[in-house]
C-alpha cells in the first residue's frame, strides 16, 4: 500500500496543484458570476485539459529526469511552475544576422489565449442561457414588491 501511494503521490501533487491553477484562472475571469461559470460544462473542459497536459508535461520531466531527482521536488516544479512554458516564446529558427529577418517561432501563450477566450465565451453564453427561463418568468409572473392599496 505504501508503494501505491509512494508511486501515485507525485501525480497527485500535479493534479492538485494544476487544479487550482485552473480554478484560479476561472474565478479570476468569472468574479461576478463564479457560481454559474463553475458549473458549466467549459469550465471542467478548462480544468481537465490543464489537468491533463500537466501530468503529460511531468510524464515526460519524470522519464528524462535521472533517478535520483526527488519525485515531490520535480512534481512541486511541473505542477506550479508548467503554466510558464505555455506563455514563453519557443525559437524553432533564430537567424545569425538581424538582416535576415526574424525568427521562426511557436508561441504557445497565442495557443494558450485562444484555449481560454473560447472557453470564457462559451461559459459565458451558458450562463446567459441559463438565466433566460428565470428572466422569462419573472416577466410572464410579475410579483408586486409592495402592497399597493386598490
Amino acid at each position: 500500500m505504501r508503494e501505491v501511494a509512494a508511486a501515485l503521490g507525485p501525480y497527485l501533487l500535479v493534479v492538485a496543484l494544476s487544479f487550482l491553477w485552473a480554478l484560479t484562472e476561472i474565478l479570476q475571469t468569472f468574479r461576478s458570476d463564479i457560481r454559474r461559470a463553475l458549473r458549466s460544462g467549459w469550465s471542467a473542459l478548462l480544468i481537465g485539459v490543464n489537468v491533463l497536459f500537466a501530468l503529460l508535461v511531468f510524464a515526460l520531466a519524470r522519464y528524462l529526469a535521472p533517478p535520483s531527482v526527488n519525485p515531490y521536488l520535480l512534481a512541486l516544479g511541473v505542477g506550479a511552475g508548467w503554466q510558464a512554458l505555455l506563455r514563453t516564446r519557443i525559437n524553432l529558427l533564430q537567424p545569425l544576422t538581424p538582416e535576415a529577418g526574424e525568427a521562426v517561432s511557436l508561441q504557445q501563450s497565442r495557443i494558450t489565449n485562444q484555449q481560454s477566450a473560447i472557453t470564457n465565451q462559451q461559459s459565458r453564453i451558458t450562463n446567459q442561457q441559463s438565466r433566460i427561463p428565470n428572466q422569462q418568468s419573472a416577466i410572464s409572473n410579475p410579483k408586486p414588491r409592495c402592497p399597493c392599496p386598490p
